[in-house]
């Protein structure tokens, strides 16, 4: 069967023990490794190793910081990590005296979201739940520690944002929790830190 998400066509493939819901790509995954966050090669037919987070940006001089950021994350196979976000994002946005960064990938898994008439991650829900304007994701499926999370704005403002809300969030889908993201959007402050909105194109994987 298909699926119409964003401005792109979706196929679901059904394999013996994994869905694939692909809403930017169609390509089969073989598996996805429990430990180590996936993300797809150049061929989109297998998993390779994610970009490994260089460490504490205190620590980076300016020039290597700005080449990493501006050397990643246009494209699914360079998506940035939660922790590159969190603590990349912040100097180097500083540096250009900038409010958001458009046009990025990133990637992580979904863990939960910020309750109902909240607007900070602080009010983070580790499961499903009742809301459908956002998630959050962390670089582990397993992390419960808001700290190490960002917020991800499920907007309906255009057609591929609306179609890309419906096929994420937690209230019509529970069973997108612990699923494996790329998200293409705004990295930009939300929910009281820096998170990503606008994503009008997502790749998502379900175990």
């Amino acid at each position: 069967s298909t699926l119409s998400i964003g401005m792109k066509t979706a196929h679901l493939f059904l394999l013996p023990f994994l869905f694939l819901f692909v809403f930017a790509s169609c390509e089969k995954v073989e598996e996805v490794p429990e430990d180590t966050p996936p993300i797809i090669n150049a061929e989109g037919d297998s998993i390779v190793v994610p970009i490994v987070p260089i460490g504490d940006p205190d620590s980076l001089s300016t020039e290597d910081l700005l080449d990493y950021v501006d050397e990643n994350g246009s494209t699914e196979e360079s998506a940035y990590s939660v922790h590159d976000i969190l603590h990349l994002f912040p100097k180097y946005l500083e540096y250009y005296d900038a409010s958001g960064y458009p046009d990025c990938y990133v990637r992580g898994f979904i863990v939960g979201f910020v309750a109902k008439n909240k607007n900070s991650i602080v009010h983070a829900v580790f499961s499903s739940g009742d809301v459908e304007t956002n998630i959050i994701i962390a670089d582990s499926p397993d992390e419960i520690d808001y700290h190490n999370c960002i917020a991800v704005q499920l907007s309906t403002s255009s057609k591929g944002q609306k179609e890309v809300r419906e096929g994420l969030n937690l209230f019509a889908h529970p069973e997108n929790l612990g699923a494996y993201v790329i998200l293409h959007g705004t990295v930009t402050k939300y929910m009281g830190t820096l998170g990503l909105k606008s994503v009008n194109d997502a790749v998502i994987y379900i175990e």
